[in-house]
C-alpha cells in the first residue's frame, strides 16, 4: 500500500516521516501564530487585540481545510496502486473558521487563543453543519469512484463543553476541569466505520479506537493479529497540568 498523508496544518499530522506522500495545501502553518501569541508578551493585550478582525490569520486554515477535502477526492485518479490515506481535520474543533454555509467568521469578538470559544454554542455548531455536509459529500464521492474503498471517520475525543464551563467557572476556561462526570462527554467520540457490502459482521457494540485497525488488519489484510480488551482510561487531572494520571474508567461508562 501507497502512505498518503494530508498536511492537518497542525503539529505531528502535518508531516508524518512513514508516508510515501506527504500532500501540502498549506503555505504556512496558522498554529505558529497562535504559539507565538500565547507565548510572548503580545498575548497580555489580547482584550485589545479581540477588538479587531483577525479572520486573515486564519485563511491559510480554511483553504488548508477545503483543499484536503479537494484533494482525497482526486486520489483515485493520482494512484492506481493501492493507498491508505490520513487525513486530520482540525474542525469542527475550534478555531471556528467557517459558518454553516462554508463563509468566513468574523473573528472580532473571538480570543486568540481558542479555549474560549469552545463556549461559543453558536459557531460550533454552524462548523459543525458545514463539514459534516463537506464530509458526506467526500463519502458519496468516494465510494462512488470504489465502493470496495474502507472507510474511518474517527475523533481523538469528544465534547469538551462540561469541562471548559467548569473551567470559566474558576475564572480560567484554558484549563480543562476534568471530573470522572467529564469523562462521559469527553471519552464519547465518533468512530463511523464502512466496510464492502456484507463485511459489517466485524463490527460489535463497545469497539474502541485501539481495536479499529487490528480488526482491519485481521480481516481484510490477512495479517496475524488480535483483538485486544476494550477499555477506557481518562485523566482526571487538568489538561495543562502535564501531570498524567490515567484511570480505567470503563465500567463507570458502561453503568452511566
Amino acid at each position: 500500500y501507497t502512505i498518503i498523508n494530508h498536511n492537518s496544518d497542525y503539529g505531528f499530522s502535518s508531516n508524518l516521516k512513514n508516508a510515501d506522500f506527504n500532500i501540502n495545501c498549506s503555505i504556512f502553518s496558522d498554529s505558529m501564530y497562535l504559539y507565538y501569541f500565547q507565548s510572548t508578551v503580545i498575548g497580555s493585550f489580547e482584550k485589545q487585540l479581540r477588538r479587531i478582525n483577525l479572520s486573515f490569520l486564519y485563511d491559510s486554515n480554511r483553504k488548508n481545510i477545503l483543499c484536503n477535502f479537494d484533494s482525497i477526492k482526486n486520489l483515485k485518479n493520482e494512484f492506481n496502486s493501492p493507498f491508505f490515506s490520513f487525513s486530520h481535520f482540525l474542525s469542527p474543533h475550534p478555531p471556528f473558521l467557517f459558518k454553516e454555509d462554508g463563509s468566513k467568521v468574523n473573528f472580532t469578538n473571538l480570543s486568540l487563543v481558542d479555549e474560549i470559544s469552545y463556549l461559543d454554542k453558536k459557531l460550533y455548531i454552524g462548523q459543525l453543519k458545514f463539514i459534516n455536509f463537506k464530509t458526506k459529500d467526500l463519502i458519496k464521492n468516494i465510494l462512488a469512484n470504489d465502493k470496495e474503498s474502507i472507510i474511518i471517520i474517527q475523533s481523538d475525543h469528544g465534547s469538551k463543553y462540561l469541562s471548559k464551563l467548569l473551567g470559566s467557572k474558576d475564572n480560567d476556561p484554558k484549563i480543562d476541569r476534568r471530573t470522572i462526570y467529564t469523562s462521559l462527554e469527553e471519552l464519547e467520540i465518533l468512530n463511523a466505520i464502512y466496510l464492502p457490502k456484507g463485511k459489517n459482521q466485524y463490527i460489535y457494540d463497545g469497539l474502541t479506537p485501539v481495536n479499529t485497525f487490528r480488526l482491519i488488519f485481521k480481516h481484510f489484510m490477512k495479517l496475524d493479529i488480535e483483538t485486544i480488551e476494550d477499555k477506557n482510561y481518562y485523566n482526571i487531572n487538568s489538561h495543562y497540568d502535564r501531570d498524567y494520571n490515567f484511570e480505567d474508567v470503563t465500567n463507570f461508562l458502561k453503568n452511566n
